[in-house]
């Protein structure tokens, strides 16, 4: 989908269907046996995903966004701005972040939606739920 050269800058839903009925039901179901391809004896059975076959490829190229970046401040609770280490290239208003949990709780991660993006900053459709450390980058820093 799109190339290097003119990347594809649509939207594109991808709907699975199916219902845990048919899990396991070999018209729905897709089987890779590993012998076939000279490895060792397993099976997996798959349903409900986007398979690339043995010696095939997936390329899709869209339009050029920053991946990740990092805050450059706290974030507390009930904010509705983000201030970011660098300016986030392609992000634009509607589009979803996930903003990492910051304490050993996974369940801090949350997602957001921007509302707005003005250079390294990124305001928010609604407040954070949690606090979002921005001072401190991990392990050994």
């Amino acid at each position: 989908m799109g190339c290097e050269g003119t990347p594809f800058t649509g939207h594109v839903l991808v709907t699975f269907t199916g219902s845990l009925a048919k899990l396991g039901v070999s018209d729905y179901t897709f089987v890779i046996k590993y012998q076939d391809y000279g490895l060792p004896v397993r099976t997996e059975s798959l349903t409900n995903g986007l398979v690339v076959e043995h010696g095939g490829r997936l390329e899709i190229h869209g339009s050029s966004k920053t991946s990740w970046t990092r805050l450059a401040g706290d974030a507390e609770s009930g904010s509705t701005v983000l201030q970011l280490e660098q300016h986030p290239v392609g992000w634009t208003k509607g589009d979803q972040l996930l903003v990492a949990s910051t304490t050993s709780r996974k369940e801090e991660s949350e997602y957001v939606t921007i509302a707005a993006v003005r250079e390294k900053q990124v305001v928010l459709a609604s407040g954070l739920l949690h606090d979002h450390v921005g001072h401190w980058t991990g392990r050994g820093s």
